[in-house]
């Protein structure tokens, strides 16, 4: 009978650990791998979506005299006017603590509104409004890790010369 070296009961155990440490070192760097590529990939998805939403926004209200760039408790904003059963309504799109907001709210009603008022939208860190022309408005959205997406609107609405 052949005696048996301590070298030989180690072996597989070592074997053993080596492959489970590999394993796990292995498991751990993918998830922290795909963790930052999702969480890129929602920024960069987020401020896309900020300008779709801000272009169909100004579709849906594109009505002569009731698209604005104005400012909203000292934030740069949109707004927008609709009548409503003959009531005057107002939205305000605007990014106040890091997050695109909307307000929805009937006009006599607009005092009684804060700047966190607003409904939390998307995680959006700025939104630059540039009047091109009357009928044209640009918008730049900034959003976390330095994603920018950019939107130009053109006013269907606007007076023509």
């Amino acid at each position: 009978m052949k005696k048996r070296t301590s070298i030989s009961d180690i072996f597989p155990v070592a074997l053993f650990l080596i492959f489970t440490f590999s394993v796990m070192f292995f498991v751990i760097i993918s998830v922290q791998l795909y963790r930052s590529i999702v969480k890129h990939s929602g920024s960069a998805e987020d401020t896309d979506i900020a300008a779709r939403y801000m272009v169909e926004k100004i579709r849906s209200h594109d009505e002569l005299g009731n698209i604005s760039v104005t400012d909203y408790m000292g934030h740069e904003a949109v707004r927008l006017d609709k009548m409503v059963k003959d009531q005057p309504y107002v939205t305000y799109i605007y990014v106040y603590n890091g997050t695109l907001r909307e307000l929805y709210v009937e006009e006599s009603e607009l005092s009684n509104c804060t700047e966190d008022s607003g409904t939390e939208i998307l995680e959006i860190n700025d939104m630059d409004i540039e009047k091109i022309s009357d009928d044209l408005l640009r918008f730049n959205f900034s959003g976390n890790d330095n994603n920018n997406s950019e939107a130009i609107v053109s006013l269907k609405s606007s007076p023509r010369d």
